[in-house]
């Protein structure tokens, strides 16, 4: 059978995302002898949005025209504030889904300074359960998957969901993100040991790196694929069996609107590309192009663009177009 899906497995949530028109500095009082610290932020604006990095990846698969499985945990909400018709306008995106009516859906609250800084609180909610949640007894049929990617939600979730991938034969992306500081030294190598892709920021490469206690050699050799992201830095692939280590140029925004949700943009596209039988250079690519249209507007999953202009972005980026993209 044809290999023709992609896995999704993250946080399904909500995002609630406000605008400060300060610094964040300037709303901060911190007496470090005494431990007391005070903040006061009076937000400018405030929309809600769908996001989740499991949720955010499917929307550029779903409009990219890519088959995609979403699984997780959400709450009695899901359905009511309208998520899973959100999801269902996809066709190509199947939901394997758990709905807890005790819980609320996972909610991150995003706030934007005038430096483009971000201060973020999140609750889990029925995103906990994600630990519970088994795909061995879900997934009838382990051939259909061409790639699955672990992105962040918690520690226990991803170390349970690498293993039961493993035990699957389904090779996965590991996107710890910002849970990275969570997760002890042995149980983080294990999880990368499994993993086909490392992908990860400037900052999360050197967290890990720190934590395990190993050189850039020493860790390129645990997994076969090493990408880093850098923002407006473009990001970096590293591949000792292809024997590729190569910068990939970030595409040009005129404007950034709103930065949430870039790097699941970016995944989303590396996913597609690798599908759709890209080179890994040209799936980089692509994710970039995806990327640049995230952060374009506000949110993860607002964007409204076309094939053809993803087509376009690439030529205007990088000169030509690969012939998979065709």
């Amino acid at each position: 059978m044809t290999k023709k899906k992609i896995l999704v497995l993250g946080s399904i949530a909500y995002d609630y995302i406000m605008d400060f028109d300060k610094n964040f500095l300037d709303a901060v009082s911190i007496d470090i002898e005494n431990r007391k610290y005070q903040s006061v932020v009076t937000a400018s604006s405030r929309v809600c949005q769908f996001g989740g990095t499991a949720g955010n990846i499917s929307y550029h698969i779903g409009k990219l025209g890519v088959h995609c499985d979403i699984c997780g945990s959400v709450g009695k909400d899901f359905i009511s504030l309208g998520y899973k018709e959100h999801i269902d306008k996809f066709d190509k995106i199947n939901q394997i889904i758990e709905i807890y009516d005790d819980l609320y859906t996972a909610a991150c609250f995003v706030i934007n300074d005038n430096s483009k800084n971000q201060m973020i609180t999140f609750h889990g909610g029925a995103l906990d359960k994600n630990v519970e949640f088994s795909l061995k007894s879900k997934i009838k049929d382990p051939s259909e998957y061409f790639y699955a990617i672990n992105s962040v939600q918690s520690v226990p979730a991803m170390v349970h969901f690498a293993e039961e991938l493993k035990e699957l034969g389904i090779p996965f992306i590991f996107d710890p993100g910002q849970v990275l500081p969570l997760f002890q030294r042995q149980e983080l190598i294990n999880v990368i040991e499994k993993a086909q892709v490392l992908i990860c920021n400037e900052n999360e490469i050197e967290i890990i790196k720190q934590k395990i206690n190993l050189s850039d050699e020493e860790l390129y050799k645990l997994v076969p694929i090493v990408i880093i992201t850098k923002g407006e830095k473009g990001s970096i692939l590293y591949s000792k069996e292809q024997n590729i280590k190569c910068e990939i140029p970030c595409c040009k925004v005129d404007d950034v609107v709103d930065p949430t949700g870039a790097g699941d943009g970016y995944r989303s596209g590396f996913l597609t590309g690798l599908i759709k039988g890209m080179s890994l250079e040209d799936a980089c690519k692509l994710g970039s192009v995806i990327g640049s249209f995230v952060v374009q507007s506000m949110g993860g999953q607002s964007q409204e663009y076309t094939f053809k202009a993803v087509k376009n972005k690439f030529k205007e980026t990088y000169g030509y177009i690969p012939k998979e993209l065709d």
